[in-house]
């Protein structure tokens, strides 16, 4: 954060933290993403991150159920979420809350219990998205999605998946 003029924090300032950390000193000296001192954390980039809006979700879960949140707002240490989208938002909004997702999440993501799915950035990440190439799509999803048109949404992603009639009733039906 240095290149954006955030000084980073000085220790000294807090004495009672800089005690208690002192008696972990030879520990954080060894830290491979310590920063200037030991004392700091590394270069954290990717901060602002953090004040955009992100796709969020509960890591776990019955369904998968993806939000927008709002700019600034500030997701719960339970959850989980997708930065940089800005250009995709609402078509991933679409497809990661499509029933198809749903039945990618049943077959490839771990059962936490009686409480639903662990559904952490590892299994998110290999989900297979496909983008739409069609602008017209993505606007129809926009509508679709203002209107809670959710069965819509299904049938348009089911197409872009090329998925037959056969899978889609599987689907339909899980």
């Amino acid at each position: 954060m240095k290149e954006k003029g955030i000084k980073r924090i000085d220790i000294d300032d807090y004495p009672a933290v800089k005690v208690h950390l002192d008696t972990f000193y030879e520990q954080l000296e060894k830290r491979q993403d310590k920063g200037d001192t030991p004392y700091n954390l590394r270069n954290c980039a990717y901060i602002e991150d953090f004040y955009s809006q992100v796709l969020a979700w509960q890591r776990i879960t019955k369904e998968n159920q993806f939000c927008l949140t709002e700019k600034g707002m500030v997701i719960l240490d339970s959850m989980a979420f997708i930065s940089g989208i800005e250009q995709y938002k609402y078509w991933l909004l679409a497809l990661l809350n499509s029933k198809l997702i749903y039945a990618w999440v049943k077959w490839n993501v771990h059962e936490y219990g009686d409480t639903g799915f662990r559904l952490s950035n590892q299994y998110v990440q290999e989900i297979p998205i496909i983008f739409p190439k069609d602008k017209e799509i993505e606007q129809e999803i926009i509508t679709l999605l203002n209107e809670k048109q959710y069965h819509k949404i299904d049938i348009i992603i089911y197409k872009l998946y090329d998925l037959s009639d056969e899978e889609v009733d599987f689907i339909e039906n899980i």
